[in-house]
């Protein structure tokens, strides 16, 4: 009997040790390795340095026991600039539940790991470069430590108050004032005898001779004029003079302001009709300078408001002021039409100029345009919380002056923002569902 229990006894310490000897051999390869993240509690991803960086990495798969891994690889989603990415894992099965995969990553930065087991999906999200202990994901944002900080090469600023203007440059031409154009025409028929090499484009002075006539009007007139003042009868003498003043008293016509021929209906030898249009003549002591202000900015403008304005090809700039805002807008241009006096006299007709509107300086809380990721139906900001920690934050912005945003809501004076980098933050919140 006794030698029945030492037999058992004996039986149970040999099962015992056995059971140990097999789980430790059953660990053995995991002990050799060190842990760089889990997909699942039960799904983890090793190497034997311990770190997943940028190059060729290989890694050691665990997958639970009767399980199957069919493939694996890292994705990255599109950013600003750059296409997707994909790096598939080259997998090599070692044991039941074990496998070798090498991967070779292109880039720094946030990546789904994607792990595809018995024809089901698992994935997680991780960053690149990764230490063992080390990829942390806060709830409110990215944890970075200090050297992939440098890697990344993100910087930050501080949300100031500035006094900012808001300006912006439009189109502008030059044109003629409209309401001083000067038609040359006669009362009564007559023949062109001289043009006196009038031509259109011509600048001319008043008093220029435009056209010679001969009409029979005017020379009938003047006979008569000149019969009745022999004979005594002033009464019908000053019907008659009045009636020389209508013809315009003379057989030449000369220019009655200084301006540019537009038109010339004329020339020598030819008869012209009473009523018909010789000449056409602009006044150019005051040329207005038209400017095309696209929709978005209209409520910018306003009358008396002072601008910069440069001749295309030119250096030198020169002042004036918005006089007149025309009420209808282009509807194929979406622009308004503003009109600006200056009194320079050196510009031409249909000139081509660089117009600078610019409102007051206003104080407001301002940050660089580069610090804002616009997603379109979203303006986001990554603030720094503390040394490598970043949280994504929705803002809202107001106008856009120049190289910087008006800050409505979602950011205070004083609190630091990322400037340089933050593409790829987003990329890693994205990824970490931070949105």
């Amino acid at each position: 009997m006794k030698k029945l229990a030492l037999f058992g006894f004996i039986l149970i310490i040999v099962f015992i040790t056995a059971y140990i000897f097999s789980k430790k051999k059953e660990n053995i390869k995991e002990i050799a390795y060190k842990p760089l993240f889990s997909i699942t509690e039960d799904i983890s991803v090793y190497s034997k340095t311990g770190v997943l960086d940028v190059g060729k990495n290989i890694i050691y798969i665990k997958v639970p026991k009767g399980k199957e891994l069919k493939s694996m690889y890292f994705y990255m989603p599109p950013m600003p600039g750059m296409g997707e990415m994909r790096e598939d894992v080259s997998i090599k099965k070692l044991d039941d539940g074990l496998y070798e995969g090498v991967v070779n990553i292109s880039m720094a930065g946030g990546w789904q790991v994607v792990a595809n087991i018995d024809l089901k999906e698992y994935k997680v999200n991780i960053s690149v470069p990764l230490k063992s202990g080390e990829s942390k994901i806060s709830k409110k944002g990215i944890d970075i430590d200090s050297q992939k900080l440098k890697l990344i090469g993100i910087k930050t600023d501080t949300v100031k108050r500035l006094d900012l203007t808001d300006g912006f440059e439009v189109v502008g031409y030059v044109s003629f004032d409209s309401s001083k154009i000067h038609i040359i025409t006669l009362r009564s028929d007559g023949w062109v005898v001289d043009t006196f090499g009038r031509f259109e484009g011509e600048y001319i002075t008043k008093g220029t001779n435009l056209l010679k006539v001969l009409n029979p009007d005017l020379e009938i007139a003047n006979q008569e004029l000149k019969i009745l003042k022999e004979s005594g009868k002033e009464d019908l003498a000053d019907l008659t003079k009045q009636k020389v003043m209508y013809l315009r008293g003379s057989n030449i016509i000369k220019s009655p302001v200084n301006g540019i021929i537009v038109e010339k209906n004329v020339s020598e030898g030819s008869m012209i009709k009473s009523g018909e249009v010789a000449y056409k003549i602009i006044d150019t002591s005051n040329l207005w300078i038209i400017a095309d202000v696209p929709q978005e900015y209209v409520d910018r403008v306003k009358k008396g408001l002072e601008v910069l304005i440069t001749p295309v090809g030119s250096q030198e700039s020169f002042t004036g002021y918005i006089d007149y805002i025309f009420p209808v807008m282009d509807k194929d241009s979406r622009t308004l039409k503003v009109r600006v006096s200056s009194k320079n006299r050196k510009l031409k007709i249909n000139q081509l100029l660089s117009v600078y509107i610019e409102n007051k300086s206003t104080s407001v809380i301002a940050i660089p345009e580069e610090a804002v990721i616009d997603t379109g139906k979203k303006q986001i900001v990554f603030v720094k919380e503390g040394d490598g920690s970043f949280q994504p934050r929705i803002v809202k912005l107001g106008k856009k002056f120049n190289n910087y945003y008006e800050i409505v809501d979602g950011l205070q004076e004083g609190e630091e923002i990322v400037v340089n980098g933050n593409f790829l933050l987003d990329s890693e919140a994205q990824l970490r569902g931070l949105y």
